[in-house]
C-alpha cells in the first residue's frame, strides 16, 4: 500500500525559514534534552516534557549538507522528528532503518510504539539473511518493492567527517536511497533527533532499577544459567516495558 504524501509545501517553507535565519548552517551544542515533569490539574495524570532541537539543527548535526537534504524533501514522503513520528500508527506495516546498539537505544521502542517491523524482523519478513552476500541491496530492493512505508532514523554524526563509528551500514543503506531518489525515496520518511530524545539519565534510572530488581529475585549476577537467562532476560524486559512507558508519557516539545 503506498503512503500518503505529507505536506510538503510547508517543510518546504519551514526549512526554508530556518535557511534564512541560519539555522542550517550554524553549529549547535549537542546538549542533552531537557525533562520536566508536567502536571493536569484535577486529573491525576503525571506527563514528562523533554525539550528537543528543531529539525534543521538536527540535520546540521547529522552531517548530511544542505544539497543531500533538498533532495530528500523534493522526493521523500516525508521528514519529521520524534514527535510526529509518535503520533503516527502504521496500521498496514512498515520497517524502521537505523544504527541499533547501546548508544541508539530508542529504535526497538519505537518500532513498537508505532506498530513497525525493526531490522531483524523486516529481514526475515523480506526472506534475506543479513549475513548472505550482497544482502543490503537484496533487502533495499525488496524493501521499495514492497511499497510500505520505510522510517530512516538518522543519527547525529552521521555523514560528516565525525560520523559515528557503527555508521557505515546505515550510511550505507542511506546512500543507496540516494542513488536513484526518484524511485526509491517516495515511501521514506527521515526522522530527525530520534536518537537523542531520551535523556540518559532517564534511561539510567530505567537500567538501573532493572538490575537492582533482577538482583534481588535471583541474586548476584553469575555465569550460571539461571542468572543469565532468567535473570538477563527478567533484566531487559523491565528495561523494555519502563522504556515504553516513557516514551507514552512524555511530551517532545522543540527548544525555544
Amino acid at each position: 500500500m503506498k503512503t500518503q504524501k505529507w505536506a510538503k509545501p510547508i517543510l518546504h517553507i519551514i526549512i526554508a525559514i530556518y535557511s534564512f535565519l541560519g539555522l542550517s548552517s550554524q553549529s549547535q551544542a549537542m546538549s542533552c534534552p531537557q525533562l520536566m515533569a508536567k502536571n493536569f490539574d484535577g486529573l491525576n495524570i503525571q506527563r514528562n516534557v523533554v525539550r528537543i532541537k528543531s529539525i534543521a539543527e538536527e540535520v546540521h548535526l547529522s552531517g548530511i549538507d544542505q544539497t543531500t537534504f533538498q533532495t530528500i524533501l523534493t522526493h521523500a514522503n516525508a521528514v519529521t522528528d520524534i514527535s510526529g513520528l509518535l503520533k503516527t500508527r502504521f496500521e498496514s506495516g512498515g520497517s524502521i532503518l537505523g544504527i541499533k546498539d547501546d548508544a541508539h537505544r530508542t529504535m526497538s521502542t519505537i518500532a513498537q510504539l508505532t506498530g513497525l517491523k525493526d531490522f531483524w524482523d523486516a529481514y526475515s519478513e523480506l526472506g534475506v539473511s543479513p549475513f548472505e552476500s550482497g544482502h543490503k541491496e537484496k533487502f533495499l530492493n525488496r524493501l521499495v518493492q514492497s511499497s510500505e512505508p520505510i522510517i530512516f532514523l538518522v543519527p547525529r554524526n552521521f555523514a560528516g567527517p565525525l560520523k559515528h563509528r557503527k555508521s557505515n551500514l546505515t550510511l550505507g543503506e542511506f546512500n543507496w536511497f540516494l542513488e536513484r531518489p526518484e524511485s526509491r525515496l517516495r515511501n521514506v520518511i527521515f526522522v530527525f533527533g530520534a536518537y537523542d530524545c531520551m535523556p540518559d539519565a532517564s534511561y539510567e534510572t530505567i537500567v538501573r532499577k532493572a538490575h537492582q530488581n533482577a538482583v534481588s529475585k535471583f541474586g548476584p549476577p553469575t555465569e550460571q544459567y539461571e542468572w543469565f537467562w532468567e535473570g538477563s532476560k527478567a533484566k531487559w524486559e523491565e528495561i523494555n516495558k519502563e522504556t515504553l512507558s516513557f516514551f507514552r508519557t512524555t511530551d517532545f516539545l522543540i527548544e525555544n
